[in-house]
């Protein structure tokens, strides 16, 4: 009969290598899931400043105008936030018969970090466009 002593959930002393195995399968699967914990939390946060970017300059183009210095400014907000402009497309104007209103809506697509993100901006002349 084996006399060694035996702990309160009935392993004995003499068995204290056991943990060890465990340690080396769990700690790796604990370090794996932390990196990609990271990792998406890194991409979300470039999705979410890259979106926000393609906004600032979809309301730059479309307040400076989208026919004058609109594409110019939107330039320089999209560089101030770290992204490049791919494209800047308007939608011509929406204004229904009999309406004293414009709108025109302008389209931006702009890439920073691998990611492309896209935004509108809408510009509405209650009266007349300015001349």
């Amino acid at each position: 009969m084996d006399e060694r002593p035996v702990d309160g959930s009935g392993a004995r002393f003499g068995e204290r290598g056991s943990l060890v195995p465990l340690l080396a399968v769990v700690l790796p699967v604990v370090a794996l899931v932390l990196v990609l914990i990271v990792g998406t939390a890194h991409r979300a946060a470039t999705v979410g400043r890259v979106q926000w970017a393609a906004d600032a300059t979809a309301l730059a183009v479309a307040a400076a105008g989208p026919f004058g210095d609109g594409p110019a400014a939107g330039q320089r907000v999209a560089a101030a936030n770290g992204a490049t402009i791919r494209s800047i497309r308007t939608v011509p104007p929406a204004g229904g018969e009999g309406s004293d209103a414009v709108a025109v809506t302008v389209v931006v697509e702009v890439e920073a970090g691998g990611v492309i993100a896209t935004a509108a901006a809408t510009l509405v002349w209650v009266d007349s466009p300015p001349q």
